[in-house]
């Protein structure tokens, strides 16, 4: 179980507080963050559904990203959801942090920030938890449920990424409680337009939980094809990451790119649809990077084996 001393506690509790506080006057749960990138590319990776207390597939997953990130340097890992399963945690001091965080993904090359997002596994927990953890970890950054992240390359290239809770439009999920008082979709939803059409980024990533479009068991998802599709329409977004199904896909609609990777603790079946590129059924994760003019995926198993690989250029 981790172990905190009391002024580590207290200087928790100061925190829930004053985020508890933040959001009640600001009226929705967004984070800003801008970073400056020295190199002529920005390169992540990206893994979701991964929480299972440091199962063997999640550590075959966690020894490939360490491979590739020994390769690759990347500059952060985004997280997909459902961190831990399969009740979330019920605090930052709650022992799946150590046995499903901490300890799989020790290595050295993946000691950089990790930006999260909210799972419906993590939901039914105390999702502040996860927010809060960030004021103990020097690398986990979840500064609320949504939040805004900037990034910029030596050249002057923006990339704006958008880090959604997908359970607040998602209206069937039971169990879930609200991070914060006025934590209701519609904030979220506003935010996010407002958002995107304030960025002036040259790439625009939207990361969210579910999946828009989907081949898997779960399929597309219903609300999100209503609410948020046409906001990721309207503001030109190039690419859209989700977890969830536990697999992976590459999907293209309306010239968007649909990027999903659950894979990185148990497998279900892939699926196709007119829309697929790419669709498979096996534990891995997604590596990729960001120029001025394109951004390369590839979707990689277990073992750090190239599986699928798409190069996304940028309308000009």
């Amino acid at each position: 179980m981790a172990r905190y001393s009391r002024r580590q506690l207290a200087k928790l509790a100061a925190a829930a507080t004053s985020f508890l506080a933040l959001s009640k006057r600001s009226g929705f749960a967004g984070g800003v963050g801008t970073q400056t990138n020295t190199e002529t590319k920005l390169s992540f990776l990206a893994v979701g559904d991964w929480g299972q207390r440091g199962s063997k597939p999640q550590k075959e997953v966690a020894a490939a990203m360490t491979q590739i990130a020994n390769q690759r340097a990347p500059k952060f890992i985004i997280s997909l959801g459902d961190n831990f399963y399969p009740d979330g945690v019920v605090s930052a001091a709650d022992e799946h942090w150590q046995q499903s965080f901490e300890s799989v993904y020790s290595s050295a090359s993946l000691q950089v920030p990790w930006y999260p997002v909210l799972g419906n596994h993590d939901r039914k927990g105390v999702a502040m938890a996860q927010v809060a953890y960030s004021q103990l970890s020097s690398r986990w950054r979840m500064p609320s449920a949504y939040y805004w992240r900037n990034e910029s390359l030596p050249d002057g290239t923006g990339i704006d990424f958008f880090f959604l809770d997908t359970n607040l439009i998602i209206a069937d999920h039971a169990g879930i409680h609200a991070i914060f008082a006025g934590d209701k979709a519609n904030d979220q939803i506003t935010w996010l337009d407002q958002a995107l059409a304030a960025s002036k980024a040259h790439w625009k990533i939207v990361i969210g939980h579910h999946p828009v479009y989907s081949g898997g068991p779960y399929g597309s998802t219903p609300e999100l094809l209503a609410v948020l599709k046409p906001i990721l329409d309207r503001h030109h977004v190039h690419a859209y990451l989700a977890g969830h199904e536990h697999n992976m896909q590459h999907l293209v609609v309306d010239g968007i790119h649909y990027l999903t990777c659950g894979a990185g603790a148990t497998l279900r079946p892939s699926g196709h649809t007119n829309y697929t590129v790419f669709s498979k059924e096996c534990l891995g994760f997604l590596e990729a990077s960001v120029t001025a003019h394109s951004l390369d995926i590839s979707f990689r198993d277990s073992a750090g084996t190239v599986l699928h690989t798409a190069s996304l250029s940028r309308p000009a």
